[in-house]
């Protein structure tokens, strides 16, 4: 079975649910964070690359969102911490959706053990309409628009919007 995570995080279901509603317009470009500490990176021992393990879930939301398949990538990565595992510490990708929406990734797992969390999630849904920015680091919805210019804290998201 497949682990459509992303998919049943109040948070994120909010962002889907205003793209359906029809808040965000047409959507632009699309930018997803996923970093975490170098533990996570060690404790798979190179069986795993940071795009399959943490990234899957960003590309899947992201698609989620715009509705349409990559039609190209663009990826470059390094290997410089983790070379003794040979993983990557870090990847970068671009894709290009069929329908002219852009995304960009950063995937990283090298972040050191006195980093706030085991993982820095953030993603921006900028749309013709407004931008929807999540950060799960403060557990904060942040949407601007035309006339909008909103925080939802994570303790209504029952309510979302």
């Amino acid at each position: 079975m497949v682990g459509y995570t992303l998919r049943f995080f109040p948070e994120y279901v909010a962002i889907k649910e205003m793209i359906e509603k029809g808040e965000v317009g047409e959507i632009i470009q699309v930018w997803a964070r996923r970093n975490s500490r170098v533990d996570r990176a060690k404790r798979l021992k190179g069986r795993v690359s940071s795009i399959f393990f943490f990234g899957i879930h960003d590309i899947d939301f992201i698609r989620w969102c715009v509705s349409d398949e990559v039609e190209k990538v663009y990826a470059i990565a390094n290997k410089k911490l983790l070379k003794e595992i040979n993983v990557e510490d870090t990847i970068l990708a671009l894709l290009k959706f069929k329908n002219g929406c852009v995304a960009a990734l950063e995937n990283c797992w090298v972040l050191p053990q006195t980093y706030p969390t085991w993982c820095d999630a953030r993603i921006e849904v900028v749309g013709t309409k407004s931008t929807i920015s999540l950060n799960m680091m403060n557990q904060g919805l942040m949407i601007y628009g035309e006339n909008i210019r909103q925080y939802v804290p994570s303790t209504i998201h029952k309510k979302f919007i």
